[in-house]
């Protein structure tokens, strides 16, 4: 069995475009792409990803499902990833919690992303974790809703370890997760700060109140609860999801 690697480069265009060519070319699961710095880093629906150079963790996992996995349940790995990234934070001091369903929060801060995307090649889990930058070099926009390692910790980390530590647990968890068939629900939801507290999801309001076993957000929505005080909650399968005040202890 071939061991798979971890490629560190300088500059790319994005990491995940970088691991899809290798996966293309028979790297095996776990195969990992590292840079410097992304000119073309992307988060979900496009959006770009900030890449200041020799301040982050960017990095891009390759996973390849077993033929047990159908294609809709491979999905879910994002969560447990998510929670890999949020653990390992945690063991370096951090305070992180997942927010549904690929983001990791200090506080009310995002400090990391996940950016999974299925090809033929197997599943390009992209994630950037903000390691080094400081309150005072966090660009205007997006000061008041991101923060980093040396923010939380008021010091400076080793990016290498910090990358290292994320690729072993993430590898891991994607392992646990083909074994399991299926994410981590239920300590997902333990560490999931989107649960209780009010949402909105695609102009709609709601309370959030579990993790489905596939993964998904289930949400009572206003509009049905006003329409039936027996209203089951919704499965949010995908969305952006705006996080409001805290409505009750989660369900």
């Amino acid at each position: 069995m071939t061991t798979a690697s971890t490629h560190r480069l300088g500059e790319v265009g994005s990491t995940n475009d970088e691991l899809l060519q290798l996966a293309s070319r028979g790297a095996p699961s776990g195969t990992a792409v590292a840079a410097e710095r992304q000119t073309a880093g992307r988060g979900r629906r496009g959006r770009a990803w900030l890449s200041p150079v020799g301040q982050h963790v960017y990095v891009s996992i390759l996973w390849r499902p077993p033929a047990s996995l159908a294609t809709g349940e491979v999905a879910g790995v994002t969560l447990d990833v998510g929670l890999a990234v949020a653990d390992v934070l945690t063991r370096l001091g951090v305070d992180a919690w997942v927010k549904w369903p690929n983001d990791v929060w200090v506080g009310e801060r995002k400090i990391a992303g996940i950016l999974s995307e299925l090809h033929d090649a197997g599943v390009v889990l992209g994630i950037g974790v903000n390691v080094n930058v400081t309150a005072d070099r966090m660009p205007d926009d997006i000061r008041d809703i991101a923060t980093s390692m040396a923010i939380a910790l008021g010091r400076e980390s080793d990016r290498d370890a910090v990358l290292d530590d994320i690729v072993i647990a993430v590898r891991a968890a994607c392992d646990q997760y083909a074994a399991r068939g299926g994410p981590d629900t239920a300590r997902y939801a333990s560490r999931c700060i989107t649960l209780g507290r009010r949402v909105r999801v695609e102009g709609k309001d709601g309370e959030a109140v579990g993790i489905a076993r596939d993964g998904s957000l289930l949400v009572l929505f206003d509009a049905t609860l006003a329409a039936s005080a027996s209203a089951t909650p919704e499965r949010v399968v995908a969305g952006d999801v705006e996080l409001g005040p805290i409505a009750s202890v989660p369900r």
